[in-house]
């Protein structure tokens, strides 16, 4: 992989790039895509839970190139 390059990221990559500091070399190096269930899945959760890690809405907003995917498109792929 190049500088640059689309990483497609979902919920896990996410969560566990922001948990373990790295979600910031990851989008300046690459451009990251996800989907908006991502989007909202990985600011969503019981947040006291042991070990929940907190992502910033904002930030993903930012960083992220968010695609909505339409109900015709779920249905092909069901």
């Amino acid at each position: 992989m190049r500088r640059g390059d689309i990483v497609l990221v979902d919920t896990n990559v996410i969560i566990e790039a922001v948990r373990v500091g790295s979600w910031r070399a990851l989008r300046s190096t690459f451009r990251v895509e996800t989907v908006e269930k991502c989007r909202e899945e990985a600011r969503s959760g019981n947040q006291r839970r042991a070990g929940y890690v907190t992502v910033d809405d904002a930030a993903l907003r930012e960083d992220l190139a968010v695609h909505a995917v339409t109900g015709m498109e779920l249905a092909k792929l069901g």
